[in-house]
């Protein structure tokens, strides 16, 4: 309306018509949640350039839904469950290059853990379909989550897998896929995880997504002292790795990190970190331009503060990014807060 308009008066919102919930639990253990809401049409009053004036549809009429249902086993530590959710728009010619006709994600989902609740692994995945005209479409393959009119793409493998851009498509589908497996408590701990969505991955009708094209994967392990000594009174440190490719096989980040963090017999709390970012291509640098490649960079960061309990609390922190190119960024900051009484502070930094 605003745009071929030289007035328009736009609802901030469009009435919900109708909707309806349910939610439960079945005397057999299955947890269910369904909700459906339909939306009317709004319409925004307009005027021409000339003076005359009418009303212009702004938003069809809708239908959301999202079904949830779950299971427990083994007293809890293991859970089965699924989701389904979409939309779907009454769409004319003037909402078809914008909006699309119908959207859904079908889900499902796996949780175990420990009966000592010390290891656990969980599972998510979902397949996604979006369907309308093949100008809408094509908006979502040139989309800053997935850039398909890059001219150095590879093309793909077609289907789920598809690098593809193709104008005249009107449907865009994809899956995507988490899993992760932790030790999540004693004096060591860690996690591997690996976390993926394909080219065609696409869920903002119904929820927020701001990348697709990727396959992550990643470990960590660390060790937690708690016994004080004469250096610390706690002390944790962790090291792992990273990394990701896009469905072309191009690696587009790696790190290496190492954290350490602990509090001082005097209750002082401090912090380090690093990590190692080898040379990467950047397949979203140029927005849809040619893949380049990143120069080799590392990153620095500590931080010191007293001991929280006392009037004055003092901190200082430092971090610096360098790379092979020359590139740099060094930070320092610090700071005090004052605190005489229970609700009363005043900070300087």
């Amino acid at each position: 309306a605003t745009d071929n308009y030289s007035y328009a008066d736009v609802p901030d919102a469009t009435t919900i018509l109708g909707a309806a919930k349910i939610t439960g639990r079945t005397s057999r253990g299955f947890t269910v949640g369904l909700m459906n809401a339909v939306t009317g049409r709004a319409t925004a009053d307009v005027q021409s350039a000339t003076g005359v004036r009418g009303s212009q549809e702004v938003e069809p009429l809708a239908d959301y839904f999202v079904g949830r249902v779950k299971h427990d086993f083994l007293n809890g530590n293991f859970v089965a469950g699924g989701v389904v959710s979409g939309v779907a728009r009454n769409i004319d010619s003037t909402f078809a290059p914008r909006l699309a006709r119908h959207a859904e994600l079908v889900g499902h989902d796996l949780f175990w853990s420990s009966a000592d609740h010390v290891y656990d692994w969980r599972m998510q995945a979902a397949v996604t379909n979006v369907s309308g005209d093949s100008r809408e479409v094509l908006l979502r393959q040139e989309s800053s989550a997935r850039y398909f009119q890059r001219p150095d793409r590879g093309g793909g493998t077609g289907g789920f897998f598809s690098n593809r851009l193709d104008s005249s498509a009107t449907s865009l589908r994809g899956g995507g896929l988490y899993t992760r497996l932790a030790k999540e408590s004693g004096s060591w701990f860690g996690e591997t995880a690996f976390d993926t969505r394909t080219p065609g991955y696409e869920s903002n009708d119904y929820a927020f997504q701001t990348r697709a094209d990727y396959l992550f994967m990643n470990a960590n392990a660390g060790k937690v002292w708690t016994k004080p000594t004469r250096w610390y009174h706690q002390f944790i440190a962790l090291g792992g790795a990273q990394t990701i490719r896009n469905y072309e096989g191009d690696r587009t980040q790696t790190d290496y990190h190492a954290f350490a963090e602990g509090t001082t017999p005097q209750f002082w709390n401090f912090m380090a970190f690093y990590i190692d970012f080898p040379s990467s291509i950047d397949d979203r640098q140029l927005r849809g331009g040619p893949a380049v490649r990143g120069a080799h960079g590392h990153f620095v960061n500590s931080y010191l503060s007293t001991d929280s309990r006392h009037t004055f609390v003092a901190n200082v922190g430092m971090s610096y990014f360098w790379d092979e190119k020359g590139g740099n960024n060094p930070n320092v900051n610090a700071g005090v807060t004052y605190r005489p009484s229970a609700n009363v502070s005043v900070s300087f930094s």
